[in-house]
């Protein structure tokens, strides 16, 4: 691509041999290609996460910063030309060209322009029906190869991997790593695929969709799905943990009922559920026997627009070492843990 910079007087005329200082910058981003807007294409985020750190978006974001120095021509002109290699992920980058040239009286100004860069030809979008299924069912994720202006390839290899992210320690601290990798390869129609992963073992998995172009280049699209069950990263300290909320859907009719799984740092645990709409609704009072639990909230005209929920848990949890490791012998210490959810 080749970005100009133009340099004139207010008068009109040009601004000749004057300094340029280019600094370009490439970043991670998404594209959503049209006619398919219940499709995820690209790096998801949780819906109910905006506002919040969502560790597993960017986990390996690619950031790349590069300046120049130029002078402009006879005309006030002076042109870059960007060639774009991978880098990262293969997602689509938003490319950030900034020009400052200086005049004569030794003022800078400042105009910038923004690319979007494509990582190929052939996007994959996933979709499921819920966010969440109940250990032992099966996780059926919709597959779809679409070009940039939203028309279906046919005949498109799209290979889909489902991995359940493990908390591991290592390093001095909890991370996520990708266990028990279920492998999916679908041939692209007009519609939909279907791709099917067993869910024996709770907890978060992530959903990869990877498609090559003609010109042999990728692209990846990942999002994240819940199975009940599961345990997180268990902490040492007397502190307000983090409840994770997921519900089975993003928006709800009166007359529907709303589930919310709820994954729990400790268990068993006590626990009340709390609905509010422009003040307190209502109460419940509810215990967990294990790590998660689905709640059932029935939807009302008079939840319209939207309803706060908010969890609040106490209980108690093993004691671990430095390393993470249960310490034998040991008393369980104090717990408790708060999340809220829109």
């Amino acid at each position: 691509a080749v970005t100009a910079v133009e340099a004139e007087y207010y008068a009109g005329g040009a601004l000749p041999n004057a300094e340029v200082y280019w600094n370009v910058s490439a970043s991670e981003t998404t594209y959503q290609p049209p006619n398919w807007p219940e499709f995820t294409f690209g790096q998801w985020t949780p819906w109910w996460w905006y506002g919040w750190y969502w560790n597993n978006s960017y986990e390996d974001s690619y950031y790349n910063y590069q300046s120049y120095e130029a002078r402009t021509d006879g005309s006030g002109m002076h042109y870059l030309k960007m060639d774009f290699t991978p880098g990262g992920e293969p997602v689509p980058q938003s490319v950030v060209a900034e020009a400052v040239v200086t005049d004569v009286n030794r003022q800078a100004w400042a105009s910038t322009a923004t690319l979007l860069v494509h990582p190929s030809d052939v996007y994959a979008g996933l979709r499921s029906d819920r966010y969440f299924v109940e250990r032992g069912e099966p996780m059926e994720i919709e597959v779809i190869a679409v070009d940039i202006d939203g028309i279906a390839y046919i005949a498109q290899e799209v290979t889909v991997t489902a991995e359940r992210m493990e908390w591991k320690f290592s390093d001095g601290s909890w991370g996520e790593e990708p266990m028990d990798p279920q492998e999916c390869i679908i041939i692209s129609s007009e519609e939909p695929e279907i791709c099917s992963f067993d869910t024996n073992v709770g907890g978060k998995y992530r959903i990869t969709a990877i498609t090559t172009d003609e010109e042999g280049r990728e692209n990846l699209t990942r999002m994240t799905r819940w199975v009940s069950g599961g345990e997180l990263a268990p902490s040492r300290d007397l502190e307000q943990e983090q409840v994770t909320m997921v519900p089975d859907k993003e928006t709800y009719q009166p007359g529907e009922t709303a589930e919310i799984l709820v994954q729990s740092p400790f268990g068993p645990a006590e626990g009340l559920l709390t609905v509010s709409r422009n003040g307190i609704l209502y109460t419940e009072e509810f215990t967990m026997d294990e790590d998660t639990i689905t709640l059932e909230i029935p939807i009302e005209d008079a939840h319209i627009p939207n309803l706060n929920i908010q969890i609040d848990l106490v209980g108690s949890a093993i004691r671990v070492d430095q390393q993470g490791n249960p310490v034998p012998d040991a008393p369980a210490r104090p717990a408790y843990a708060v999340g809220f959810l829109e």
